[in-house]
């Protein structure tokens, strides 16, 4: 733990591209119960309640 992504990345073997210079939109599914843990790694997060359905 405490790697960078770059040693993590070569550690098994593959490259990673250079970081974007802009900002950009992603739409990704994740759980309701990680958004604090999402914006920790990201400026801004939305969840869409209308489609939640916890079972």
């Amino acid at each position: 733990m405490g790697n960078s992504e770059a040693e993590d990345a070569a550690s098994v073997g593959i490259s990673l591209p250079p970081a974007p210079a802009c900002p950009f939109m992603v739409f990704a599914h994740a759980e309701p119960g990680d958004k604090e843990a999402l914006q920790g790694q990201f400026s801004r997060i939305h969840v869409c309640r209308r489609f939640i359905l916890l079972l």
